[in-house]
């Protein structure tokens, strides 16, 4: 668990919003295994969670062990680009499909949203996980634009140093 790369994040994937907290994530993704991304999600819950500031969480959480500052919902969306069955690659374009899914966990139509935001980016080979630390009170609607805007931004922060690490070794 400790071995899996953490995931990528930013300053503009956090928000808050009446004692809830709302922080964006994304992981590389080859395979749409469900034991892959279960992987993931442990990792997640396990190692990154448990790092994050108290300061950052909602008040409820302040006080609680590392191991016990988990999200109340990790949202996800998925999207893998992957053989199709009985193909080898050699064939084409044709012989690749996108494979995707999303998860609510609780928070219900939370995983639609982040799939919003992973098409629309045009995302592939990712994993982009919405984790929410339930603050006590119904944020309604609203909640929707922060899960979309956090995997936005998200998204856009992994493209950015992407495109850095490629310019370094460009200049090497």
């Amino acid at each position: 668990l400790h071995t899996l790369p953490w995931p990528t994040t930013a300053p503009d994937a956090y928000l808050a919003d009446r004692n809830s907290v709302f922080i964006g994530y994304v992981y590389t993704l080859t395979s749409a295994s469900s034991a892959v991304i279960a992987a993931r999600l442990s990792h997640l819950a396990r190692v990154v969670h448990p790092t994050i500031p108290v300061d950052k969480l909602p008040p409820q959480f302040q006080n609680s062990a590392p191991s016990r500052r988990g999200s109340t919902h990790d949202m996800y969306a998925f999207r893998v680009m992957q053989l199709k069955p009985g193909r080898s690659g050699r064939g084409g374009a044709g012989d690749f499909g996108t494979a995707q899914g999303a998860e609510d966990d609780g928070e219900k139509w939370g995983g639609g949203r982040v799939m919003r935001a992973v098409r629309e980016a045009g995302a592939s080979d990712v994993l982009v996980v919405v984790s929410r630390w339930y603050g006590g009170e119904m944020l309604g609607p609203v909640r929707f634009e922060h899960i979309e805007r956090l995997g936005v931004h998200v998204r856009t922060q992994r493209r950015a140093r992407r495109a850095c690490a490629c310019i370094a070794r460009a200049c090497k």
